[in-house]
């Protein structure tokens, strides 16, 4: 394009402008906006996935838990499960102090704890 043609397409452009006028925006617009956005923020409050009872109950269990493995005697520590776990040990001559055995059911526990919490929360919120 060349220059003029330029020159007549803008100033084609501001006669339309001002043949139209500008909007203006409504003076409450900017209350109603913010407004909104208040609306929006007070219902988007995040709740605590495990309430505070249940965090409660599990620190009790575990106390509980540690407590009593201190005081239990020691053959009354000794279940099947732990002999099985224990003997098959044996057989592939790999020593696991009793203590990660009871860390790896410990955690075991808490992921199949776990799971029906998470699925309870998924189907409740979304």
């Amino acid at each position: 394009m060349s220059s003029k043609e330029e020159k007549k397409l803008d100033d084609f452009i501001r006669k339309s402008i001002q043949e139209a006028g500008l909007e203006k925006p409504n003076p409450l617009m900017k209350q109603q906006v913010m407004q909104m956005v208040k609306k929006q923020s007070q219902t988007n409050r995040i709740k605590a996935l495990v309430p505070v009872k249940t965090k409660i109950i599990l620190a009790a269990i575990v106390v509980f838990c540690i407590l009593g493995i201190f005081f239990a005697p020691e053959n009354q520590l000794s279940t099947p499960l732990f002999t099985k776990i224990s003997n098959y040990l044996q057989q592939i001559d790999l020593e696991v102090p009793k203590t990660f055995m009871y860390g790896i059911l410990a955690l075991g526990a808490f992921i199949i704890l776990q799971i029906p919490i998470l699925k309870k929360h998924i189907d409740n919120n979304y």
